[in-house]
């Protein structure tokens, strides 16, 4: 019996292997070259993870603290009359004429709010180095903020967040703004209220119809508006409510 050996077959088989071997031996090169900076970019995603986090963290408190004050703060000018033009006249029972809007009323409320969050962030208790640094910087007035007549706008962008791993270590600097817009808490602008006023005068449907947030009830002239929701204000709860006489 005659075999006929194929040696270019046999050779091709040989390079084969040694290729894949070659390949092989190359993948374990790379990543053992390679895998302590694969630990790195993972420590380092990692951390800038948590410092992300921490500033959305800060975000939150500053929201909370804004939020909670511009209630206190829309409670207070209506409760001083502050949203009524000077001079303020009362009917014979005491009851506030009410004929136009404050032109001071966006300054004073700002004022107001000012003091309100100030207090508020005070009362926080913080263990974080990072969120004692935030309290800090609100005590020193180190931010910014305005009013609009419908929403307040409060902006930080000097806290600084460490972030660390074992073999690194990343500042940084989160711009916070945080709007607080009196309709997505629950009460109507100083404004639309004035025009809805204009608009019914003493109709107490017409003010149900035309206010979102305040319940209107009419008695011998006077206009007693109630928010529909209660407020976190002072130590419980309460909903916000005041009378005028419209002229």
């Amino acid at each position: 019996m005659l075999i006929i050996k194929n040696k270019r077959g046999d050779l091709a088989i040989t390079l084969m292997v040694f290729l894949v071997i070659t390949i092989c031996l190359a993948s374990l090169f790379l990543f053992s070259t390679s895998s302590g900076d694969v630990k790195t970019k993972i420590a380092g995603a990692f951390i800038v993870s948590k410092a992300e986090s921490r500033g959305d963290l800060a975000e939150f408190y500053i929201r909370e603290a804004a939020e909670s004050s511009a209630i206190k703060t829309y409670d207070s000018l209506i409760a001083d009359e502050k949203y009524i033009q000077k001079p303020v006249n009362y009917n014979v029972d005491g009851i506030p004429e009410f004929s136009e809007l404050s032109n001071t009323i966006n300054e004073d409320f700002i004022a107001e709010f000012n003091k309100n969050f100030k207090e508020n962030f005070a009362s926080y208790e913080f263990q974080e180095d990072y969120l004692i640094g935030l309290k800090e910087i609100v005590a020193k007035d180190e931010f910014s903020n305005s009013f609009d007549g419908k929403a307040v706008m409060v902006k930080i962008n000097t806290l600084e967040i460490t972030s660390s791993s074992d073999t690194e270590s990343i500042k940084y600097i989160p711009k916070i703004s945080v709007k607080v817009d009196f309709k997505n808490i629950g009460l109507d602008y100083f404004e639309d209220i004035r025009n809805v006023k204009n608009i019914c005068y003493n109709e107490e449907q017409c003010y149900n119809e035309g206010l979102n947030y305040f319940s209107a009830s009419i008695n011998k002239d006077v206009v007693s508006l109630k928010s529909k929701k209660d407020f976190s204000i002072g130590s419980g709860f309460k909903s916000i409510g005041f009378s005028f006489v419209p002229t």
